[in-house]
């Protein structure tokens, strides 16, 4: 019997390494490199994937983040982590997920994914800590899922101080073959006379529709205005709480338009650079291409614009 015993040994031994063989080649074997990573995606004050965001001094900030783990054979999300440098790095920074699980980001200690978060991890949360110092502190989110895959999101949050615009003002031009003035000054605050005003020299908005087409609302800076350009603001820039300095910053990032504009719609809203160093704002608040510009008048329209300085 005792020999029987040792004659199979071999054998079963043999397999035992076999199989031990195969277990450690399949722990070493890399992940494939088709196998997709989570998805990631933010935004901060409703802006998406942005790579810098202007802020006030003392103001709060809504920072979303949504990481999903991936279709077509991504593992569920294991930890997230949040890294930060700059001015205001190190402050308090927990949120609450989608499912009520918290996350504490006041270390760069990887945070260990809820298992109500493991195929979405979702929140949103406003933070009223981040924008004590003016300055620039940079963010970086890290979700890696259970193969080891990571998707990293970076950005920035520029806290800057808010100094307000002092004034308030509403203009309007009207058709430039009109009968009425189509040109308008925002630094004498005034509509410009054609046959008196030299509008080509001292017009910041002067409407360019040619004779007998439809008003458009078209302008561009008189033909001899010096060192006066503008921008057109992005969809998020609020004209209503803006400061000088969030003007700069979108004036500065901007693409500097010294011909025409064109078309405008109610609600643009563009950054003048006034020569002097100064900036206004400009709203357009009215576009009426029916608008009466007097009696026997074959050229009608006009754009109405609140604007700052």
């Amino acid at each position: 019997m005792k020999t029987k015993y040792f004659k199979y040994l071999p054998l079963v031994i043999g397999f035992a390494m076999a199989f031990s063989s195969c277990s450690d080649d399949d722990s070493d074997d890399p992940v494939p490199s088709s196998t997709p990573r989570p998805v990631a995606t933010y935004s901060v004050n409703g802006s998406a994937d942005d790579a810098s965001y202007d802020v006030l001094r003392g103001s709060s900030v809504v920072i979303s983040y949504t990481a999903r783990s991936a279709a077509g054979g991504g593992k569920d999300l294991d930890v997230i982590s949040l890294t930060q440098s700059g001015v205001n790095a190190t402050n308090n920074f927990t949120v609450t997920s989608s499912n009520g699980r918290d996350y504490n980001f006041s270390t760069a200690v990887p945070q260990q994914i809820a298992n109500a978060d493991d195929n979405n991890l979702s929140f949103t949360d406003t933070l009223t800590n981040i924008t004590s110092q003016v300055g620039v502190t940079s963010y970086t989110f890290v979700v890696t899922d259970n193969d080891g895959l990571s998707t990293t999101s970076t950005f920035d949050i520029n806290v800057i101080t808010s100094t307000p615009f002092t004034s308030t003002d509403t203009g309007e031009v009207w058709h430039i073959a009109g009968l009425k003035r189509g040109s308008w000054s925002l630094t004498g605050d005034s509509s410009i006379s054609a046959v008196t005003g030299n509008p080509d020299m001292n017009a910041d908005i002067m409407n360019n529709n040619v004779v007998s087409t439809p008003f458009t609302g078209s302008f561009e800076v008189g033909a001899n205005r010096a060192n006066t350009d503008f921008v057109k603001a992005s969809a998020m820039f609020d004209f209503s709480t803006a400061s000088k300095e969030m003007a700069q910053a979108a004036y500065d990032a901007g693409n500097k338009i010294t011909e025409t504009v064109d078309p405008i719609s109610v609600g643009d809203v563009f950054i003048f650079n006034l020569g002097d160093g100064s900036l206004s704002i400009v709203s357009i608040i009215t576009l009426d291409p029916s608008a009466s510009c007097g009696s026997g008048c074959a050229n009608p329209g006009v754009m109405e614009f609140e604007y700052k300085k």
